[in-house]
């Protein structure tokens, strides 16, 4: 429904600056979000299971006061050709699980990748609420720089033309 959706009658235009349009897998690629009028909301929340490492999510729920002043940024990894959502394989969980137990925090790291929920195919090497940067005055945007990576293969989804990516950003209603 959200590919359906008429840009024009969204409350913001989100433009991602920068991005290749060729990224090999588990390299890291900055993203630089720019949203469009500024919103009143100054915090952004990842999704947890989009999260690298385990000290970099959330140890509570949030408030809902804290949720008021918040953005939620959905992220999902499509096919190329049919548009289909993708999770992570279990090939690439394995490898993901190799890399954390390398890392001194590798233990945590490690039970973060071993539970059974479905992970997405792109994580973010920051924390899992993050705060806009203080705005430059008379601004028309609110801008934002995360870091992510691609952890699946395109071709472990048999997929030959690779994959894409959606950005979703919702407000706490």
């Amino acid at each position: 429904e959200y590919l359906e959706a008429d840009p024009n009658s969204l409350p913001y235009k989100m433009e991602i600056k920068d991005l290749p349009t060729y990224s090999r897998v588990e390299t890291q690629i900055k993203l630089d979000l720019s949203i469009s009028p500024p919103p009143p909301q100054f915090l952004v929340h990842l999704p947890a299971d989009t999260i690298a490492k385990q000290k970099l999510c959330l140890k509570s729920e949030l408030s809902n006061e804290v949720k008021e002043n918040m953005l939620f940024l959905d992220t999902y990894v499509l096919t190329a050709t049919s548009q289909k959502s993708c999770n992570i394989c279990a090939r690439c969980v394995k490898r993901e699980q190799k890399r954390a137990s390398r890392r001194k925090s590798g233990v945590s790291d490690n039970l973060n990748w071993g539970t059974n929920t479905s992970k997405r195919a792109v994580i973010f090497n920051c924390k899992e609420v993050i705060s806009f940067p203080p705005a430059v005055q008379n601004t028309n945007t609110k801008d934002l720089e995360i870091s992510a990576r691609i952890v699946c293969y395109c071709r472990h989804h048999q997929e030959s033309k690779g994959f894409k990516l959606l950005f979703i950003l919702k407000d706490s209603k």
